[in-house]
């Protein structure tokens, strides 16, 4: 029997100038994804090579681009995906549900080494609201994210099908690279994925 997933994925890039733009996509696929082999939290500022992680989870490393971050076991794992460097899907909750949380992660190269991540939020946060229907900005701060400086931003907004999604970002800048993670979900599951999402962020390290 095979079971039809939507998956909503907000990804952003930045081109040349820092103009941050979204995509989001939905698609339908037949079977689950097969798996790859191979915070209001204050987020920990200082983990070390080997982070310990929560119960039932386990570390993605990704060496080319020089970041690791854990996440749960019965969570499925896609690199490359849609634009992303890796992300992270939630098992259906039912057999109704058709929508599956996720966490995914990009990089940017900046083009100005001096970019501060409040300039580099600025910039998106006006892009955002431009972007996304029923723009709603539920949080807006600064924090510290593996001793590196970050924001963390929580909005909401309306998807394709007028479904209302709730979005949090920790972006976060490291010499002239920029790193974005990004939770996406449905506004009447979000609060049931926090708890989850604040672990993962905080075992996010750039090695």
């Amino acid at each position: 029997m095979t079971t039809k997933k939507t998956t909503a994925i907000f990804i952003f890039t930045i081109i040349c100038s820092i103009f941050l733009t979204g995509c989001m996509s939905f698609f339908q696929q037949q079977n689950s994804l097969p798996p790859t082999e191979k915070e209001d939290v204050d987020y920990d500022e200082d983990i070390g090579e080997t982070p310990t992680l929560p119960e039932n989870f386990t570390l993605y490393k990704n060496l080319v681009y020089g970041l690791q971050i854990g996440y749960p076991v019965n969570w499925e794992m896609q690199e490359d995906f849609l634009g992303s460097i890796v992300m992270f899907l939630s098992p259906l909750e039912n057999d109704l549900d058709i929508f599956q949380e996720n966490v995914n992660i990009i990089t940017e190269d900046l083009p100005d080494g001096n970019i501060t991540v409040d300039e580099y939020v600025d910039v998106s946060l006006a892009q955002i609201e431009a972007l996304v229907l029923d723009f709603n900005l539920l949080e807006s701060k600064s924090l510290t994210l593996n001793g590196n400086p970050a924001y963390k931003i929580v909005y909401t907004g309306s998807g394709d099908g007028g479904e209302q999604i709730e979005w949090l970002q920790v972006l976060t800048i490291k010499d002239t690279t920029a790193y974005v993670i990004t939770f996406t979900a449905e506004v009447g599951a979000y609060s049931n994925y926090e708890s989850v999402i604040d672990e993962m962020i905080n075992t996010f390290e750039l090695i």
